[in-house]
């Protein structure tokens, strides 16, 4: 990705556990279990990956926002990994000025709440927050938008068709390549259409399809496909019209 002039970004850094309540809960972890299970994905992307920027989560870990977080931020990501791109906060995942400065993040997004210059000017001038440590935020800005050549290309290309065929075929490889089957009993899967009977689709998001759940990731697909239509055309035409009428029941 990024060897295409774009900025890779992994997330959520990190045990972003739970979604309910998520800009409140405290995700509370021995550093062994931190280190062992939750931290090593992250260190791939920024040792081997070369990743560029880091998300914070919206999460405390240990009683302390993930984006004011001391010992994820400056000790292991900017200390022991020697990350050297950009940290930036989720939407809205930035709680406090000071905090923030002070403990790694270098952009909040999607604006400056609390990193803004009326808040950080006055930290530095009352000794709450260096001024090199604002000076290296904008070092890693400015260094990693100069190396992706941003400022001599324009961002959007028009050239390339919002229709393309070879993106649909990307995008399709890409939906088939993220799903993991973790069991599948009696080789049930795939349908086998001279076996099955009936299937019972239930719930709301089985028609019409529900390509998104909001935020980051919604997307609007130009022809999108609900799990009912196609389960339908994958059994069809033998089951089609057993799970129509299941859905309508």
């Amino acid at each position: 990705m990024q060897s295409q002039g774009v900025i890779a970004t992994v997330k959520h850094y990190a045990v972003n556990n739970q979604e309910y309540n998520r800009h409140n809960v405290s995700s509370d972890i021995d550093e062994r279990t931190l280190r062992e299970i939750y931290l090593p994905a992250f260190e791939a992307a920024v040792t081997q990956g070369h990743v560029d920027a880091v998300m914070n989560s919206y999460n405390l870990v240990n009683g302390v926002h993930a984006t004011q977080n001391e010992f994820l931020n400056l000790k292991v990501l900017k200390g022991e990994w020697a990350f050297q791109g950009i940290l930036m906060s989720d939407w809205d995942a930035t709680y406090d000025s000071v905090g923030a400065a002070n403990n790694g993040l270098d952009l909040e997004m999607p604006s400056p709440r609390f990193m803004n210059p009326k808040a950080l000017l006055a930290a530095v001038k009352d000794g709450s927050v260096k001024e090199s440590t604002l000076d290296d935020k904008v070092l890693r800005l400015f260094r990693t938008v100069l190396r992706y050549g941003f400022l001599d290309r324009p961002q959007f290309d028009s050239s390339s068709s919002t229709y393309s065929v070879a993106d649909r075929a990307v995008a399709l490889q890409g939906a088939r390549e993220s799903i993991t089957l973790l069991k599948n009993e009696g080789s049930f899967l795939p349908l086998d259409p001279n076996k099955v009977k009936t299937i019972a689709v239930i719930g709301p998001d089985a028609w019409p399809a529900v390509p998104g759940g909001g935020g980051s990731s919604e997307a609007q697909a130009f022809e999108p496909v609900s799990i009912l239509t196609g389960i339908a055309n994958q059994a069809a035409p033998r089951c089609a019209s057993s799970i129509a009428a299941a859905c309508r029941r």
